[in-house]
């Protein structure tokens, strides 16, 4: 009896402990758009309360290479009162904890001798996504005073975080042209390769490459088909005329064509073009983009794809 009266003090007892809280603090937000979206960073009061505020100075370091800050904010809390609010974006030395480095960063500064009650989304950062890949946001917690939030004192709220965030710039498709060599009379498989970010699909693929005739010959159908488009993949080589943006010109070309009523992702290498060396020497081959429709990935609706990159050899 004794020893069942215990065992349920202890239960008792562990149901009595707090949860855990989160700390208390600021967080970046992680988001991604597409190269030269402007994309809204969310800066979010952390912990399962609220903050009281008087002042707030604050530095975030971003990559200059891969993104371009728009210094007016968006979304600011009711509760910051703008009169007081001051944001740039900028290239400063005199940073980190010797204050001799530089970086890009941006900075905000902000004052009320009414103290701010805030939690949720503070406000929102602008940035413009200058190429692909991820890139990092840092609050600047080495420079002496430039990331902190303050009390109606002006003494500095203790025991904050701050946590980073991203910008992952998601790629628009891009299709290139293998390079490869050979001797005369060989025949050589040039690749035709797509790279293409998880957030697209297509629906619809049409490709012409121009070459030249009197150093190659076509070799017919492609092969090496990415198996998601083995099943309906059309392929041929030929003289084609209407060519060009007044349809006034003619040429070699090979041509293929996809489509299917899924849209789906592709990526890697779609196929192989076969050529036969006819002459030694380069020669070169290139995707048709003047001929309108010629090149041209499209969506489930049928509707072209914008910012598609192709790449000859």
């Amino acid at each position: 009896m004794k020893k069942t009266f215990f065992l349920l003090l202890g239960f008792i007892a562990l149901l009595s402990l707090p949860g855990k809280a989160t700390a208390q603090g600021l967080a970046l937000g992680q988001v991604s758009g597409l190269v030269g979206d402007t994309v809204l960073v969310p800066v979010t009061v952390t912990g399962s309360g609220s903050l009281v505020v008087s002042a707030m100075t604050l530095g975030v370091n971003y990559d200059s290479t891969r993104l371009r800050c728009l210094s007016s904010l968006v979304d600011v809390q009711p509760a910051v009162t703008t009169a007081n609010l001051l944001t740039n974006c900028g290239f400063f030395s005199g940073t980190g904890a010797a204050l001799n480095t530089s970086a890009s960063q941006f900075r905000l500064s902000w004052y009320d001798l009414n103290p701010a009650t805030v939690s949720g989304t503070l406000f929102k950062i602008r940035f413009v996504i200058l190429r692909s890949g991820t890139a990092s946001l840092a609050w600047d917690l080495a420079t002496p005073g430039l990331t902190e939030l303050g009390d109606a004192d002006g003494l500095p709220l203790p025991g904050l975080t701050f946590v980073n965030g991203s910008v992952q710039a998601i790629s628009f498709p891009s299709l290139s042209l293998g390079s490869v060599a050979g001797r005369v009379g060989d025949t050589v498989s040039v690749p035709v390769n797509i790279q293409m970010d998880p957030a697209f699909t297509v629906g619809a693929i049409s490709l012409a490459v121009n070459y030249d005739s009197t150093r190659l010959r076509c070799a017919g159908l492609p092969t090496s088909v990415l198996p998601a488009l083995s099943n309906s993949l059309l392929g041929n080589c030929g003289y084609f005329y209407n060519l060009g943006a007044n349809f006034s010109d003619s040429g070699s070309q090979f041509r293929a064509g996809w489509f299917d009523a899924n849209a789906i992702n592709v990526n890697g290498l779609l196929f192989n073009m076969r050529f036969v060396i006819l002459q030694s020497g380069p020669t070169s081959l290139s995707f048709d983009l003047t001929t309108a429709g010629n090149c041209e990935l499209a969506d489930s609706n049928a509707a072209a794809l914008n910012n598609v990159t192709y790449s000859d050899r």
